[in-house]
């Protein structure tokens, strides 16, 4: 949607199909600024967005025409959020996190949920937090927000396409690639 945003203003061309994955790097690179700037310095914010910044791996994913740098950006704001909603809990810095998993999930698919599940369970376990994990987890209102964003696209597509694209995404893109190599990838 960001290509098709970006080819619509400036043409079909390659800038205009990489500039999403560029903003969405710069808005990465912003995020761990801030956050490391919050909880540390500001010399040590720089350092770590200079080290980002001239990542090779990152650099790549910054400039290819791929959902990868805006899925980044939706996975660091939702960990760098969680992090602070373990510090210093606040009932909108909570609904903000299940907003960027709802947009991560538009982006890429389950990864978008699974991967900040799995990371702050485990960190809250670590903190013998584990029960108001659960509560976090499955707050009523961040629920609402995230399937207010994720299921009119999805009803969208299943009215467009039936069942295929759930068999195809689901099933296959997300579910056989761990067990079955993709494309050549063994």
């Amino acid at each position: 949607w960001a290509q098709a945003a970006s080819v619509h203003l400036f043409g079909l061309n390659e800038a205009a199909l990489r500039l999403p994955s560029v903003l969405a790097g710069l808005g990465w690179l912003s995020l761990l600024y801030r956050f490391t700037r919050r909880h540390t310095d500001r010399p040590t914010a720089t350092v770590a967005a200079l080290l980002m910044a001239l990542s090779l791996y990152i650099g790549l994913i910054g400039k290819a025409a791929t959902a990868d740098a805006l899925l980044n950006l939706f996975l660091a704001g939702t960990m760098f959020a969680i992090h602070d909603q373990f510090t210093a809990p606040r009932p909108a810095r909570l609904r903000w996190i299940f907003v960027l998993m709802g947009l991560g999930f538009l982006t890429k698919g389950p990864v978008a949920v699974l991967i900040p599940l799995l990371v702050s369970g485990i960190f809250y376990l670590s903190y013998r937090r584990g029960r108001q994990w659960l509560r976090l987890a499955f707050d009523p209102v961040g629920l609402l927000l995230f399937l207010a964003i994720v299921v009119p696209w999805h009803v969208a597509v299943y009215l467009d396409s039936g069942w295929t694209f759930f068999e195809g995404f689901y099933l296959h893109h997300n579910l056989d690639r761990y067990d079955t190599p993709m494309q050549g990838h063994a």
